[in-house]
């Protein structure tokens, strides 16, 4: 494995908050956490199978329709298709997840999905101002998480925000 930890944070930055990933990959690029692989793309696609393939824990970091905005959410991804998925444009986080396995015969033992709620996604380069602050709250998210996670490589643990655990096992 070359990483034990990627972070792949996606989304259309042309789309107001559809950005919100991409700008939280940006900044962990910017300011790099040791042994987390970052990786900064406007959408989903199968050659992103590859580098799971050499990953322990993976993080998917976008933006959902939702509210209130700015909430952030984070999952459990169970590695099951979806019944549309055709592996191409339409390839979510779990569908990735298979494609390691099958292809590379490696996947990561864990995957998760953080994501920020919006209703903001017009035709705008500039995020609302609560999408905007969450990515500061993400980050921190994200580093805490990676320092828990580092120190056993079996179990990794979910983050915390303040005393509440913000896991919705979707398995």
């Amino acid at each position: 494995m070359s990483c034990p930890i990627l972070v792949i944070g996606y989304g259309n930055t042309l789309r107001q908050d559809d950005g919100f990933g991409w700008w939280v990959a940006e900044r962990l690029i910017e300011e790099p956490v040791e042994g987390v692989q970052v990786i900064a793309c406007h959408q989903l696609t199968p050659d992103l199978a590859e580098p799971l393939s050499q990953c322990r824990v993976a993080v998917f970091v976008d933006a959902r329709e939702g509210e209130p905005v700015g909430e952030l959410d984070w999952e459990t991804i169970a590695a099951t298709p979806s019944a549309n998925a055709s592996f191409t444009h339409s390839a979510g986080p779990a569908e990735l997840c298979l494609i390691a396995q099958a292809v590379y015969g490696s996947a990561p033992a864990q995957a998760y999905l953080l994501t920020v709620k919006s209703v903001h996604f017009e035709h705008k380069e500039r995020l609302s101002p609560e999408v905007e602050e969450a990515i500061e709250r993400a980050t921190a998210m994200i580093r805490r998480f990676v320092l828990r996670t580092a120190g056993d490589a079996s179990q990794p643990s979910l983050p915390l925000e303040g005393d509440r655990l913000l896991d919705h096992h979707n398995a």
